[in-house]
């Protein structure tokens, strides 16, 4: 199933309408986050939790009481979403680039190897500490979710 274009705001409506049972112009973020997964079947539930976040919809899964948001924020977490998978997907490219082995992880020998392609100087200590400053879990490699921490977090890798 190819996901919803994020401009089709007829087709969004409908689906939103739909999702709005009692027929008041809110949804709830659970009917939320079912919603967009049925547009876009490769959504994680945490990206839409993490948008509603940033949005400033706090979601407490403790309490009862569920926030409701109207199709205008509806639209815009939506096209935000489509903004998130673009991004992911650039950098799923250019871990791959790196990745030179296809082993699931970066060393410093990729990151050198792309360098040197793109005739960047470099010292070895740079890469060094580039993969020292990325790899968390401490094992000498740099893994696709501590990549994606990097971008995710605005992460400085200068040290």
């Amino acid at each position: 199933m190819k996901p919803v274009d994020e401009n089709d705001e007829e087709f969004l409506l409908k689906a939103f309408t739909e999702a709005d049972r009692d027929n008041d112009g809110m949804i709830g973020v659970k009917t939320l986050t079912r919603t967009i997964r049925n547009l876009r079947e490769n959504v994680e539930e945490g990206k839409v939790a993490a948008l509603l976040k940033r949005s400033g919809i706090e979601v407490n899964k403790q309490s009862n009481d569920e926030p409701e948001i109207n199709f205008g924020i509806f639209l815009k977490l939506y096209r935000q979403l489509s903004n998130v998978n673009d991004q992911d997907a650039e950098l799923k490219r250019a871990f791959e680039e790196f990745d030179i082995y296809k082993r699931g992880y970066i060393e410093g020998s990729g990151i050198e190897r792309v360098l040197t392609k793109l005739n960047i100087e470099y010292a070895k200590e740079e890469i060094e500490l580039m993969i020292e400053v990325a790899d968390t879990n401490g094992d000498g490699k740099v893994d696709w979710d501590e990549f994606l921490q990097i971008f995710k977090n605005g992460e400085d890798i200068e040290g």
